[in-house]
C-alpha cells in the first residue's frame, strides 16, 4: 500500500491494487458535462474513496524539516554573503513568508 513508481509516474495503490486514475469528465462545447454511465460513475465514486484511504495511510512529512534543509542546500552553494537564507525564521508563519 502506498505510493508506487512507474515509468509513467506514481501510482497510488492499496490492498485493492492499483488505484485507477481517470481523466476530467468530458464536456460537450457549452462546456457542461457529458453524462456519464452509472457503472463510470461508481467507478470514480469506488476510486476517490479508496484514494482518500490511502492517503491517511502515506506516513506525515517533515515539511519544515524538508523546507529548512532544502533552504541550507540553495544557500551552500552560494558565495559567502550572498546567502539567500541567513537566519531560518523561527515558527511556520515566518517561514512561509521567507519562501514566497
Amino acid at each position: 500500500m502506498g505510493i508506487r513508481h512507474t515509468a509513467e509516474g506514481p501510482d497510488l495503490t492499496d490492498a485493492r491494487g492499483i488505484i485507477p486514475a481517470f481523466p476530467p469528465r468530458p464536456i460537450d462545447a457549452s462546456r457542461r458535462p457529458i453524462p456519464i454511465s452509472p457503472e463510470e460513475r461508481e467507478a470514480r465514486r469506488d476510486a476517490a474513496l479508496r484514494t482518500l484511504d490511502a492517503l491517511d495511510d502515506i506516513p506525515d512529512v517533515d515539511l519544515r524539516g524538508l523546507m529548512e534543509e532544502g533552504m541550507r542546500a540553495i544557500d551552500a552553494a552560494r558565495p559567502p554573503g550572498c546567502k539567500l537564507f541567513d537566519k531560518i525564521p523561527d515558527n511556520d508563519a515566518q517561514l512561509w513568508e521567507t519562501i514566497k
